[in-house]
């Protein structure tokens, strides 16, 4: 949008373009989750078995007559779930973080976990299955920004996601970290698990090595979301408003997941596919 001309007008200044609307929001307010994984090799198929030529092709051919039924069929997480953090982990949150946390809705989780099978050793050869615990802190406080390389559409946009920059969000992750092997090392989870944690793994105990693994060991979940966030006319962060028309722009709307005022606690897909039925709606009903 920027290079159209919408966004801080000093940005497109130092860019040489011209300004059709000031909207400092536009690049800004991004937030975003992050993943971090516990590992161990396990006891049933996973992707690392089509591997197996026979395997392969016996599950190619389910596919073929029962989707749902065939690993082909599975995008990758089996189960996923919330829940605020519980104790003993909370009670090693500092009280600013505990503050921070409050600002949003009481009912709001603040971790999310997935059951996956997408680790891969780095073995030449190893076959195993690993199995993988997902950890999702869903509360960022950190926020990213997007911004101009330069005026030309061929030039990519440098990208800020800054994640765990907030020092809730790192206490938040050390202790969901915690959380989740405690979870997936439980009773229930032992006839399925071989030998001992992959990653971490048992060296890695203190507090220090923790957070040292989480930074060296997070990716991004692809949920990037509010930077052209919708707000009030007089909100001057704000880039659309409430049916996803630019602020002081004629004719434009966003209908992304850009154009949300905070990001949900999950998978913003389907909350993507409600904003555009929304906005659709409300386009065909102005005509």
């Amino acid at each position: 949008m920027t290079l159209s001309g919408i966004g801080p007008a000093q940005t497109l200044a130092q860019h040489n373009i011209s300004l059709i609307a000031d909207r400092p929001g536009v690049g800004q307010n991004m937030w975003d989750h992050i993943d971090i994984e516990v590992n161990w090799k396990v006891g049933v198929n996973g992707l690392n078995t089509l591997a197996n030529t026979s395997y392969a092709n016996e599950q190619a051919q389910l596919f073929q007559n029962e989707p749902a039924s065939s690993i082909y069929g599975n995008y990758g997480a089996d189960y996923i779930g919330w829940e605020k953090l519980p104790e003993p982990y909370r009670s090693n949150l500092s009280s600013t973080t505990i503050s921070e946390l409050a600002t949003f809705p009481a009912d709001w989780p603040e971790v999310e976990y997935e059951i996956a099978s997408v680790y891969l050793s780095g073995i030449e050869n190893d076959y195993n299955v690993y199995g993988t615990f997902v950890i999702v802190p869903v509360t960022p406080i950190s926020r990213g920004n997007i911004t101009l390389q330069t005026n030309s559409m061929l030039d990519p946009l440098i990208v800020n996601p800054n994640w765990l920059t907030a020092e809730t969000d790192k206490e938040l992750a050390l202790q969901a970290l915690k959380r989740g092997r405690a979870i997936i090392s439980t009773a229930a989870m032992q006839p399925i698990l071989i030998g001992n944690e992959t990653a971490p793994g048992q060296e890695v105990q203190t507090d220090d090595q923790l957070n040292e693994y989480i930074r060296n060991n997070f990716f991004m979940n692809w949920h990037a979301t509010c930077t052209c966030r919708m707000g009030r006319a007089n909100d001057t962060m704000a880039v659309v408003d409430s049916k996803g028309r630019v602020i002081g722009v004629h004719g434009l709307r966003v209908v992304d997941a850009s154009a949300f005022a905070l990001l949900p606690p999950g998978h913003p897909v389907s909350t993507t596919y409600g904003l555009a039925e929304k906005i659709s709606a409300e386009i065909i009903a102005d005509r």
